[in-house]
């Protein structure tokens, strides 16, 4: 049956033998078998290498398992052995095997160059997995499935052809202080109704996607880092939930392979906090389809096209994070995406700040917008935006640029020292806006407000530097209540005092009527104003602004 056979409660010590092409299994322990066995050779048989069954609780140190024609070794039962220091080589099925509600402690093991998986857990079984070597197998370094419950701390998992880590069924897995290099497919992957919590590992370098989580799996990364993956560092889809606790995900280096930092697509649910997610070509934090993201004092940076990318249907809320010094925009928002932006810093992007486009619905509350090569906020297409006590200061075109179609609510925002105008309004946009500080931007006859095509405007109780009629407001239906024109420097100690007191705008909720209520959808709902002013004689027509203290209302007309 087997080169050696132990059964019932015997303690036996087997050291430096060898095994050589048993027609069977090489070494069997069965019942309640104990003892030691090291330093011993076990190879080239039909079946596995090396069986511990029953209750065994022997300890294996030392051992070398090679070209076992059915696997290494096979701990099933309710065995609690411990395997200690082996080499697990040229299997042809799992280099190490655990099933059923075994639990052995496994460490200091290099297991590799399998014909298929490194080591495999199913069934109930559990087992501690201490600073393994699982490396160059055909499939998986480790493969978690059924209703199995691992934990995994120190190992190293590289240069294996089906994956670094593969979890499926109801699998509930711990990882401590892992890596995962180099191997093909994926880094980690996560199907079917795993879980998983992942702390203080590497996954890096792999040839696919660093971390995957598909279907309904659970997982929890803290404290990890995932970078130089040659798709995406962190992706999640179906309508699996991953929550990323102070990780770093990260394209470094001149290779930067890893193309996005973290992917949420299909219903998927994503809550990164305190992460770091930098220098990605196609997006730091791209949402997708009908996924939600959740993102809080995170640090954005460095990607080739957007910080932060909301398409689809994708809802995203990113609050108390800074994103800073991307290519094409810190936030992207399109198609019919609704976003809320809150608490942010927008900050040092070559293009704009960023853009609200498509049929997206946008929110932002007390952001600052500055240093941005292009304007600080854009809204276009037939998108809608709601801004209320955010700062637009320093960018190198207009603080915030509304055009086409855009339906935008602007309220107690302060919009000083851009480099051109401080509010553009252009091509038939409908604008509401109110309690505003805008001053004229730094280029030669730039204007706190210029009107280029608006379709629909509700203009009261600003503080503006001037305001400047382009194209005739007399083509459009705008309200021009109560506001107020004043020097720069008065609007700048307004700005001053109302950051002193931490408000910016009205602590009542402003009467219009133009937009009146942001609907559950995100959408606004309109209606037409009712004391609109056409051609007043109180709007600027020219470079020079009015005189300071210059009141705009409906009586000026």
């Amino acid at each position: 049956m087997a080169g050696i056979l132990c059964a019932g409660t015997s303690e036996s010590r087997f050291s430096r033998n060898v095994v050589l092409r048993s027609r069977s299994f090489g070494v069997v322990l069965v019942d309640e078998a104990g003892g030691r066995f090291e330093k011993s050779r076990v190879s080239g048989t039909q079946k596995c290498g090396v069986v511990c069954t029953g209750g065994t609780r022997a300890v294996l140190e030392g051992l070398v398992v090679v070209d076992g024609s059915q696997g290494g070794i096979w701990v099933r039962g309710n065995s609690k052995v411990e395997v200690s220091g082996c080499f697990v080589s040229r299997n042809h099925k799992a280099g190490l095997q655990v099933s059923d509600t075994s639990n052995p402690i496994v460490n200091q093991n290099t297991i590799c160059q399998g014909k298929n998986g490194g080591v495999v857990v199913h069934g109930r079984a559990k087992g501690t997995f201490v600073g393994n070597t699982i490396s160059h197998h055909v499939q998986a370094a480790i493969g978690i499935m059924d209703l199995g419950t691992p934990t995994m701390i120190g190992n190293t998992l590289y240069e294996n052809n089906g994956g670094g880590a593969v979890m499926a069924g109801e699998s509930k897995s711990v990882w401590i202080g892992n890596h995962v290099a180099h191997n093909q497919i994926v880094g980690m992957g996560m199907k079917e109704k795993s879980t998983a919590r992942i702390y203080d590992c590497q996954v890096w370098g792999n040839q696919g996607h660093g971390i995957l989580v598909q279907a309904d799996c659970r997982v929890l990364l803290e404290s990890c880092r995932v970078y130089l993956n040659s798709k995406v560092g962190i992706i999640c889809a179906g309508s699996s939930n991953l929550e990323a606790l102070n990780c770093i995900v990260e394209n470094s280096g001149s290779a930067r392979t890893q193309r996005v930092g973290i992917q949420a697509l299909e219903k998927s649910y994503l809550q990164a906090r305190n992460c770091t997610v930098t220098g990605h070509k196609n997006g730091n934090i791209v949402v997708q389809q009908q996924a939600f993201a959740a993102c809080l004092r995170c640090f954005i940076s460095r990607s080739d096209w957007a910080g932060v990318v909301a398409q689809g249907q994708s809802k995203v809320s990113v609050k108390h994070c800074q994103i800073r010094e991307n290519d094409s925009s810190g936030l992207l928002a399109f198609d019919k995406a609704h976003v809320v932006a809150e608490g942010c810093f927008f900050l040092d992007s070559k293009g704009v700040g960023t853009v609200v486009a498509g049929s997206a619905h946008a929110i932002f509350t007390h952001n600052s917008f500055s240093g941005n090569q292009g304007a600080g906020l854009c809204g276009r297409g037939h998108s809608s935006l709601a801004m209320k006590g955010n700062r637009l200061s320093l960018n190198g075109s207009h603080g915030l640029l509304i055009d086409n179609h855009c339906i935008a609510v602007i309220t107690g925002n302060s919009i000083f020292e851009n480099h051109a105008a401080g509010v553009m309004l252009d091509e038939s946009c409908q604008v509401v806006a109110s309690h505003n500080f805008i001053i004229s931007g730094d280029s030669k006859n730039s204007s706190a407000v210029v009107v280029k095509g608006m379709e629909r405007g509700d203009l009261r109780n600003n503080a503006l530097e001037d305001l400047q009629d382009q194209l005739g407001l007399d083509k459009a239906e705008v309200a021009l209540v109560d506001n107020q024109i004043l020097s720069r420097q008065e609007i700048k100690e307004l700005i001053e005092k109302s950051l002193k007191l931490e408000i910016i705008g009205p602590s009542a909720p402003v009467k219009h009527s133009l937009v009146s209520v942001i609907t559950p959808d995100g959408t606004f709902a309109l209606a037409a104003p009712t004391d609109a002013v056409h051609n007043s004689a109180a709007i600027k027509r020219g470079p020079r602004a009015p005189s300071p203290k210059t009141k705009v209302t409906n009586a000026s007309k």
